[in-house]
């Protein structure tokens, strides 16, 4: 079970309880309000950003808070939120930064664990 989800002002830090344990991770410029616990993978994901650069997400293992992955904006699109879905470990909701793709602004994208990759998978309602 993960819950609790803060960022301590100033630590560039994240914290989470797993199974009752507080857990710490590195990631300054985290917004807690984003984080998210990805069942499948069992990981811990948050968005931040640093010094006016786009939204990234950081994924880290829910258990002892090793980074997993950085994942960047998949190309043309800005990241809304982390979420849980049936066809991928981890998943991004993404939208389009200027035209629809393919009939829509918005997509689920799955993430790689190993590499931090992404890939489109079905659109987001």
């Amino acid at each position: 079970m993960v819950d609790g989800f803060e960022v301590p002002a100033g630590s560039g830090k994240l914290r989470w309880r797993h199974d009752g344990k507080w857990i710490e991770a590195d990631c300054p410029g985290a917004d807690p309000e984003t984080a998210v616990f990805l069942k499948r993978a069992d990981c811990v994901g948050v968005l931040f950003a640093l010094d006016g650069e786009p939204e990234r997400a950081r994924l880290f293992a829910a258990a002892d808070g090793t980074t997993l992955v950085t994942v960047e904006p998949p190309t043309g699109f800005a990241i809304s939120h982390l979420t849980n879905h049936p066809n991928a470990e981890a998943a991004l909701v993404c939208g389009s930064l200027g035209d629809k793709v393919d009939g829509s602004y918005d997509w689920h994208f799955a993430i790689n664990l190993k590499d931090g990759s992404t890939k489109r998978m079905v659109r987001s309602h």
